[in-house]
């Protein structure tokens, strides 16, 4: 009997840790793929620049101020 609580422990700290992992990889990607924001103020844009990709693929997409352009770097 003494086998099954250490192991229903183990398993309870097992989840945990994998929920928390989880989680901080959501948090990461949350922050890494959003495309340059247009913002709530009117005529507001992000600064030109390499972002993530705004499809969601591995890699960056050049943002001209204005438009994605057909730049990759991956």
């Amino acid at each position: 009997m003494k086998w099954f609580a250490l192991f229903a422990g183990l398993l309870v700290v097992a989840v945990v840790l994998f929920e928390l992992a989880r989680r901080a990889r959501f948090e990461r990607d949350q922050e890494t793929h959003y495309p340059p924001p247009t913002g709530p103020t009117p005529g507001f844009r992000a600064p030109a620049g390499w972002y993530p990709r705004p499809d969601g693929v591995a890699g960056q997409q050049y943002w001209d101020g204005e438009v994605w352009t057909e730049q990759h770097a991956d």
